[in-house]
């Protein structure tokens, strides 16, 4: 079973077995973020919610990129989940239909603090969502990724060569 799965699994429990809540909730992402889950449960019968995921960008990355999910929930006007810069203005935000979606936003600068905000009203019986969020990688780090493959490659041939013994005649 995929690591995807196991976590949708894992978050799919936690909805069930914990109560939610409806409120506005604030959260820090820990510094380093190498990469972040969330999973929260909303009761409706509220005027809505608003939850807020604090981190600053590392440096060596320029973005940031994930996957979301959600069920029972009505996003809020601008989008059910936002990126905000330290001043709360917006920098990008998606507006999906309730179901899992993959989502990246880049130009983000390193050492700079950000927001992922997740807006909405639960509906029906509850409300929930689920999200993973990992930096991304600028380019350069791309081609110094792809050449330490390439110089990995090239010595696992060269090794080959060398072992192989001519059969005997």
């Amino acid at each position: 079973m995929s690591s995807s799965m196991r976590a949708l699994l894992a978050g799919l429990l936690l909805v069930f077995l914990f109560p939610g809540r409806a409120s506005a909730d604030n959260f820090t992402i820990p510094d380093p973020f190498t990469g972040y889950d969330s999973t929260l449960r909303h009761r409706t019968g509220a005027s809505g919610f608003t939850d807020t995921y604090t981190f600053l960008m590392p440096s060596g990355h320029d973005g940031i990129s994930g996957d979301f999910y959600y069920a029972n929930i009505t996003p809020g006007a601008s989008g059910v989940l936002r990126l905000l810069d330290s001043g709360n203005n917006l920098l990008s935000a998606w507006n999906w239909t309730p179901g899992t979606y993959n989502y990246s936003a880049f130009g983000l600068t390193a050492g700079e603090t950000y927001k992922l905000r997740v807006r909405g009203t639960p509906i029906a019986r509850d409300g929930w969502y689920q999200f993973h969020a990992s930096p991304a990688p600028e380019p350069h780090e791309w081609v110094l990724l792809l050449a330490g493959l390439g110089i990995v490659v090239a010595s696992a041939r060269r090794r080959r060569r060398a072992v192989q013994v001519p059969a005997s005649v």
